[in-house]
């Protein structure tokens, strides 16, 4: 049993260990003191975060590689969403088994571990969650998509990045990749 004080309130209440969650056995759960000690041994001191609920395709992989050019990163964080899934979703198994493969030939070297949470597809302020978790496991870069957490067409084209700029510094640099079919034709 734990007791706090604060002021004249006491907080009270058991504490759990939920180190047998079966995520956490995962070769691909990493905690941040994990990632941070792995980008520490590599040498990395800019890391360039990409969050994604899909398997990589030609877009994704074009975004990572100019994100990494942007940053001169001199490593890639590839954290895909594991937690529940909307219907139609891959499951975790396709998509972490697709970015290995991706890794193994186009980004030797980049670190792949999941990102144990659900999609909330709300938008900038999701982008702004899903940002400070990366600043947290050590990445200085984060990869801001045209429609991050969005939802169809719900949020306009620019609100992410004019949510995040109105927030000033976050210890995390946002790359931002607006409109990709403009770049990829």
């Amino acid at each position: 049993m734990y007791t706090h004080c604060i002021k004249n309130s006491f907080i009270r209440g058991k504490i759990f260990d939920f180190s047998g969650n079966s995520s956490t056995t995962s070769p691909y759960h990493l905690t941040p003191k994990q990632t941070r000690m792995i980008f520490n041994i590599k040498g990395w001191s800019r890391i360039v975060a990409f969050h994604t609920r899909n398997v990589p395709h030609r877009a994704h992989e074009y975004i990572m590689e100019k994100a990494l050019d942007r940053a001169s990163a001199d490593g890639l964080l590839i954290q895909p969403v594991i937690g529940p899934k909307k219907t139609g979703d891959f499951v975790s198994e396709a998509i972490l088994g697709s970015y290995d493969l991706l890794i193994e030939s186009s980004f030797n070297g980049a670190l792949l571990s999941t990102f144990a949470t659900y999609s909330r597809y709300s938008g900038p302020r999701e982008t702004v969650f899903t940002m400070l978790c990366r600043k947290n496991m050590g990445c200085s870069h984060f990869i801001v998509g045209r429609d991050h957490a969005g939802v169809m067409n719900y949020y306009e084209p620019q609100e992410n990045r004019r949510f995040i700029e109105s927030l000033g510094d976050l210890g995390i640099k946002p790359i931002f990749f607006e409109d990709l079919n403009r770049l990829l034709c």
